[in-house]
């Protein structure tokens, strides 16, 4: 056997050990916006622009709830826990 060989197999799997809940953190952050979404246009949740806004019409607000809320169901660490 040469030194520091890798069977094939094992890469791919230990590539697998990331991607897979990457995958899943992106999908679950896609589905928790848009209902957040939702949400904030039925409750009339809305960033009404003002002189220092960078956007012209109001948006809806809370996107980044479904953002944190996916990263905490994969376990990552949020700016909070430090």
């Amino acid at each position: 056997m040469v030194s520091g060989y890798v069977p094939e197999d094992s890469r791919v799997r230990d590539s697998l050990v990331f991607v897979v809940p990457m995958i899943a953190t992106f999908t679950a952050s896609s589905m928790l916006t848009r209902i957040v979404h939702r949400y904030a246009l039925a409750k009339r949740f809305f960033d009404i622009p003002n002189t220092r806004s960078m956007h012209r019409t109001p948006i809806p607000r809370g996107g980044g709830i479904a953002i944190d809320g996916s990263l905490e169901e994969r376990g990552a660490p949020s700016d909070e826990s430090t």
